[in-house]
């Protein structure tokens, strides 16, 4: 999974301050194949609010892609890591990052 971690980094997650992005590295392909390897039960608790800051931004801000690349498996994806429970507080500052660093993207 760590190297399924480090590819969703270059396409985007919030992994600190926000910096330039290489747009050629994202791929909707990439995308699947990452989280396809992400189990949210085993997933570290210190992972959880990037992943959902990303998910949501992507989802929110590009519904139309959303639902035709990821759409329920996306969707499914988020609902279990809200099962899991959040830092609202770390989690707002991760989505605002997700959401610079995937417009830079998309």
């Amino acid at each position: 999974m760590d190297e399924a971690w480090e590819q969703l980094i270059e396409m985007g997650l919030p992994d600190g301050a926000p910096h330039r992005r290489d747009a050629a590295c994202f791929s909707d392909e990439r995308v699947r194949e990452a989280l396809a390897t992400i189990d949210p039960d085993r997933l570290d608790p210190s992972r959880r609010e990037p992943l959902l800051a990303w998910l949501r931004g992507y989802r929110h801000h590009w519904p139309t892609r959303w639902a035709a690349e990821l759409g329920p498996a996306g969707d499914a994806l988020i609902e279990a890591i809200e099962a899991l429970g959040i830092d609202d507080n770390r989690y707002l500052k991760l989505r605002r990052i997700a959401i610079a660093h995937l417009a830079e993207l998309i």
